[in-house]
This record gives structure tokens, C-alpha cells and sequence, in this order.
């Protein structure tokens, strides 16, 4: 059996775990993406106005 030292081998377990959760972050990053791609594809429904906008846009068109 060849022996290691003991920083060596915490040094792979290391890097192997950071290379897992680069690989799991990446996953995690591509199915936001295709969720979000999903949701935007949706037409939108019917959105009623918003209260006292009339007034509001009139009053930044006046720069009121």
C-alpha cells in the first residue's frame, strides 16, 4: 500500500467536493434558465389597471 500524506488526500477530497458542486450549480443554473425560458413562453392573461394610473401618468407628463 503506498502511503499519502494527509494533506495530499484532504487536498483531492477537497477539490473533489468542489468539483461536484460546480457541477450541481450548473444543473441548478440550466433549470432556472429552462423555467424561466418556460414562463416567458406564456401568453399573459388579462391584467386590470392599475388604480389612479390616469392620474398618475397625466401628472408626470405635466412634471407635476
Amino acid at each position: 500500500m503506498i502511503r499519502f500524506p494527509r494533506k495530499h488526500i484532504a487536498d483531492s477530497v477537497a477539490e473533489r467536493i468542489m468539483a461536484v458542486e460546480k457541477k450541481l450549480s450548473a444543473n441548478n443554473v440550466q433549470a432556472q434558465g429552462q423555467r424561466l425560458e418556460e414562463a416567458l413562453a406564456l401568453p399573459v392573461g388579462d391584467v386590470a389597471p392599475m388604480e389612479g394610473i390616469e392620474d398618475a401618468i397625466t401628472m408626470k407628463a405635466l412634471n407635476l
